[in-house]
């Protein structure tokens, strides 16, 4: 089993940590984290620690949310950020558990991770 991802940027912070930062686009802003976003998330995290860097337990979600105007004069967005705390931990749990059901053949489920 491997775990992937495709990181949009890492940021680098103070004391030679780093952040994930992730861009999404959705219809309007909001104040929750969607769980699969907060997953993806602790696995770059995980995926950062496995790189040899300093995950800072932070990561950023950039929300880009489409705004009325005229097209032809641009299309406005507004940016929302979100500092959302990570756990590479979270991830490597949760990526055992899928291993170990991915294995199991009571599971009758057949997938790839």
């Amino acid at each position: 089993m491997a775990l992937t991802g495709i990181l949009n940027e890492v940021l680098e912070l103070p004391a030679q940590l780093v952040a994930p930062l992730d861009q999404k686009t959705r219809g309007r802003a909001t104040d929750a984290i969607h769980p699969a976003h907060q997953t993806q998330l602790d696995a770059y995290s995980l995926l950062l620690e496995g790189q040899g860097l300093r995950p800072a337990g932070v990561g950023f979600l950039a929300y880009y949310i489409p705004q009325p105007g005229i097209l032809y004069d641009g299309f406005p967005f507004a940016v929302d950020v979100k500092e959302v705390r990570t756990s590479a931990e979270r991830a490597a749990e949760l990526a055992q558990r899928g291993a170990a059901l991915r294995k199991s053949p009571r599971s009758g489920l057949r997938f790839a991770i």
